[in-house]
């Protein structure tokens, strides 16, 4: 054993005694205080047992391995390197091997330690934080909880890095076909991220009057997931909008998506949906009786859905549909007329029933009265051109009767959750690269993929590192790890 790991094993026996002792003898200290101090002692034991660890993985002299050329590599030193972990920063030595300017670490292939410092549980668990919530506020709950920090700069760097997986992922994973509904939805929408524009920041230390030194990029969100029916009647759909405090519990539990996967890209429509495309494909089989396209009414959207997905009703969103006959009565009758509620009911009983037609015309006569100002006019002639241009996706009456969804509400949770709560912050400007790892982690994260993504990545890393073959990093050692007694 080593002077330094003898030391460490000393150390780390008097901390344990110690907090034994501690435990048993403190009589004055509230659950709170003890807790607190157990909690930051063990992350100082932590540290001691895992660099105790590398310390002695590090002392056998490994086989000498051969360079890629088929040379016998030469032992010349040890190099030491600095660690990153949960417990906190240190740094150890291990064994450096070289044959004509090619240098090898042995060890590092044997632990598969990552090519940062910065350790593969550190890195997941910061991850987690920072898919969830700012940079900023990841580093300060790191400090918190562990006791150190680490920059902005490099808490966007390591995820970046640690995003380049999601593609691959997404290729090898299989949806569980044992958990399924029968209806396939698909649903898309779009959300704008404010952009750095890196030509103006770079070549512009101050802005023109009226000049943004940001501009927003739409990244499009889609969603996809299998579901039970749920037949309702239009008069149940307008209570819940109408009255969503005042409805009654439903005797019929509403279903819950199944196998549900949220993603968004700054990529364009026709990528986001190709996408989709590939992993609807997984989760369409026998059991599937129904498929059903969503989105708010954007008609380039609805293209790329009517490309990739022909045998999908698509379906106007119903949330979207309403916020029209709102605007609607906020220009006949006024923001602040009470009639607004029962206008709007009435119209909206009529589309839930299916009749689009019926509320074409309806909306043509109140345009057509002869005492409506331009302005009036010019409102009500939009809400129509939007039913007209959509009145094809605007059969609820059949949606209804067959159980299908008509709400966005999982894409548009997605846009509020994935983009909007996490990169449409006060001052928040991001580059593409940084936008794209935060929306495919947290895509990740929101869609419960999270552990399995995280292998799979710590995986591909090591074959990127060490090689294809896992087992040919692993070179014997000359004498093996020492037997140490704790008592």
């Amino acid at each position: 054993m080593t002077l330094k790991a003898k030391e460490t094993l000393e150390d780390i026996q008097k901390q344990f005694k110690d907090l034994l002792e501690y435990v048993q003898n403190n009589e004055s200290h509230s659950s709170y205080q003890v807790e607190l101090h157990l909690f930051q002692q063990l992350l100082l034991l932590g540290k001691q047992l895992l660099l105790l660890f590398l310390l002695l993985r590090s002392k056998p002299l490994p086989k000498a391995p051969l360079s890629s050329k088929g040379v016998t590599m030469e032992n010349l030193t040890k190099k030491p390197k600095n660690y990153y972990s949960v417990f906190g920063k240190f740094s150890f030595k291990r064994h450096y091997f070289n044959v004509d300017g090619e240098g090898c670490y042995p060890l590092d292939g044997q632990l598969q330690l990552p090519k940062r410092c910065y350790s593969d549980l550190l890195r997941e668990w910061l991850d987690f934080a920072i898919s969830g919530e700012s940079y900023h506020e990841g580093s300060q709950l790191l400090s918190h909880i562990l006791g150190f920090s680490i920059s902005v700069q490099v808490m966007e760097r390591l995820m970046v890095d640690d995003s380049v997986d999601v593609e691959a992922f997404y290729e090898q994973h299989k949806p569980k076909l044992e958990e399924k509904g029968s209806i396939l939805v698909v649903q898309a929408d779009g959300k704008g991220i404010p952009m750095v524009s890196e030509q103006t920041e770079k070549q512009k230390v101050r802005l023109s009057k009226g000049e943004k030194l940001t501009r927003k990029k739409e990244a499009i969100v889609t969603s996809l997931y299998t579901i039970e029916p749920y037949e309702r009647t239009p008069e149940e759909v307008v209570r819940a909008l109408m009255h969503p405090k005042d409805t009654e519990k439903p005797n019929k539990k509403r279903p819950s998506p199944i196998n549900k996967e949220l993603r968004g890209t700054l990529q364009g429509k026709e990528i986001a949906i190709d996408k989709l495309a590939e992993r609807a494909i997984l989760q369409d089989n026998h059991n599937i009786q129904g498929r059903v396209a969503l989105t708010d009414g954007c008609e380039a959207l609805q293209r790329q859905m009517q490309k990739h997905f022909p045998k999908h009703i698509l379906i106007l969103d119903i949330i979207h549909a309403t916020e029209y006959l709102w605007e609607g009565a906020n220009a006949l009758l006024g923001e602040t007329n009470d009639e607004r509620n029962d206008w709007v009911t009435k119209h909206l009983t009529t589309m839930l029933k299916g009749k689009s037609e019926k509320l074409i015309s309806e909306l043509q006569e109140c345009a057509e009265k002869s005492r409506l100002k331009q302005g009036q006019i010019k409102v009500l002639k939009k809400v129509i051109g939007y039913y007209n241009r959509n009145s094809g996706y605007m059969n609820y009456g059949s949606y209804l009767a067959s159980g299908y969804p008509i709400g966005t509400g999982v894409v548009e949770g997605a846009c509020g959750h994935l983009v909007k709560s996490r990169l449409d912050g006060a001052s928040m400007r991001w580059k593409t690269k940084g936008a794209e790892a935060v929306m495919g982690l947290r895509g990740i994260r929101l869609s419960e993929h999270w552990e399995e993504y995280w292998q799979f990545h710590r995986q591909s890393e090591a074959i990127r590192l060490y090689g294809s073959d896992l087992t040919s990093v692993n070179t014997p050692l000359e004498k093996s790890v020492l037997h140490i007694d704790l008592k």
